[in-house]
């Protein structure tokens, strides 16, 4: 049966903290290469945004992730039962690709700064994109119907790793397919977001897109034990404590390693960097919000992963067996 809006919130709280890591991470998985992402011709994507800036995304040639230039891509997994579009527009850094996608004139959104319309933006060390995700999926495969978001996110002229705090996160909303097929995927959509470091939020209509779909998800793709430049140490015991070197962190999620974007205990913060070190797993410290409490004590011998992100992007993570 088709999934109801009604664990949309408690989904949203969950991408909260797992958003740097998708986002910044994406690549992609089922052994699949950033070469067989299609966009080509006729890969389209548009919405309003509060009804004064209308954004048209397009691409002309081979969609890549990490983005670079502009492009629509998407991806389905082997069961198609997850569903997973992006597209983005370089709007500073790195000269933009062949692809095309524009934003219309219109007033900047309160407490946003506005960004270039296009690829000729100012060079920067980092580049920045006007970013659009979501993902949705059901326990069958995906059909024409509606369906709410598991997760989303919008950016607005910014770095990938200011998306998580400075994006906003999809809250509520719809996307109905009305094309399924082997090859290409087309649908509409609207919804309503809101930015975790200000509460800032917006409406987005008059959606639609229309894309062929490579198969393999998109997913984090980081390895080994440890990573990241935020150092980690853990403690023994099935509550230890997640200790880490250079000041307060906003977020600290904790996930099975063989599955690591599915949060098992994690804390986050809105609005700045106040999560000290010395956490102990299980405990939500003032003015932080719990976002996964599945195992409050954790498994003797299953392998964690815990990670610790920053504003601004930085983040480190380390794997544990307690």
């Amino acid at each position: 049966m088709k999934r109801t809006a009604a664990g949309l919130n408690g989904n949203f709280i969950r991408s909260v903290a797992c958003a740097a890591f998708l986002i910044a991470s994406l690549s992609c998985d089922d052994g699949s290469t950033d070469s067989d992402l299609p966009a080509g011709p006729g890969a389209t994507l548009s919405f309003n945004l509060d009804d004064s800036t209308s954004y048209a995304f397009s691409g002309t040639g081979v969609g890549v992730w990490p983005p670079s230039g502009t492009g629509v891509i998407a991806r389905m997994d082997s069961s198609g039962t997850t569903l997973q579009v992006a597209a983005y527009l370089q709007t500073a850094g790195k000269t933009a690709g062949a692809s095309e996608a524009t934003h219309s004139a219109g007033p900047a959104h309160p407490a946003e700064p506005a960004g270039p319309a296009g690829p000729a933006g100012p060079a920067g060390p980092e580049p920045s994109f006007d970013l659009f995700y979501f993902e949705i999926s059901d326990s069958v495969p995906l059909t024409t119907d509606s369906y709410p978001p598991d997760h989303g996110i919008l950016g607005r002229n910014l770095p990938i790793a200011d998306l998580a705090l400075l994006g906003y996160q999809l809250v509520s909303g719809s996307m109905t397919l009305t094309s399924v097929t082997m090859e290409r995927i087309s649908g509409t959509f609207f919804g309503s977001g809101v930015r975790l470091s200000d509460s800032d939020t917006i409406r987005f209509g008059g959606g639609s897109f229309n894309v062929p779909y490579g198969r393999g998800l998109f997913s984090g793709d980081d390895t080994g034990s440890t990573g990241g430049d935020i150092g980690i140490s853990v403690d023994t015991g099935l509550t230890p404590i997640y200790s880490w070197a250079g000041g307060s962190v906003y977020a600290v999620s904790v996930a099975r390693a063989a599955a690591p974007t599915t949060l098992v205990w994690g804390v986050v913060t809105a609005g700045g960097d106040s999560i000290v070190s010395g956490l102990t797993h299980g405990q939500v410290p003032a003015g932080a919000m719990r976002i996964a409490n599945s195992e409050p004590a954790l498994t003797p011998g299953v392998t964690y992963r815990v990670t610790v992100s920053r504003v601004g992007g930085s983040y480190g993570y380390r794997e544990f067996t307690p």
